[in-house]
């Protein structure tokens, strides 16, 4: 399947590191994705597993209301439908193991049991306290010999 995450709104320049993580995931792995926002990486990763037939479990986490440290992000969410863009993007990878969760961070690592996560990639709120809390919720989560990114 051809990538399409270039035409889609947000950032993304982690081709490279979601490619290999989407080699080297375990078969029945769980990848999380902390701030998917409009899809962007989201679909990137999607696409990946698609393209190389892995069995592997993904969720994109955000509430969808921007971060804390970003006024214009605040006020985009407030114009527009992102939950809705997000997974309109991430449903045309066709990739069937996937999950949008739209609630905080925190609220979301509650929904996984400890050491029960491959690759959690927190790319959430920025400010330092969010960065924390982030860290401090998911590390937990992490298999022995999992990442966290």
């Amino acid at each position: 399947m051809e990538h399409y995450y270039k035409t889609l709104e947000g950032w993304f320049d982690w081709e490279n590191f979601y490619a290999e993580a989407a080699e080297m995931a375990p078969p029945g792995a769980i990848i999380v994705e902390v701030g998917c926002w409009a899809g962007k990486s989201l679909s990137y990763l999607l696409v990946e597993l698609v393209n190389r037939e892995r069995d592997v479990k993904v969720f994109g986490v955000d509430h969808f209301l921007g971060s804390v440290d970003e006024e214009w992000m605040q006020s985009d969410a407030a114009r527009w439908p992102m939950e809705k863009k997000c997974r309109e993007a991430c449903s045309r990878s066709g990739y069937k193991k996937h999950r949008i969760i739209p609630t905080s961070s925190i609220q979301a690592s509650r929904q996984f049991a400890d050491r029960s996560i491959w690759l959690v990639f927190l790319d959430g709120s920025h400010d330092h306290q969010s960065v924390c809390e982030d860290l401090a919720a998911w590390i937990p989560k992490i298999v022995p010999g999992g990442r966290i990114a």
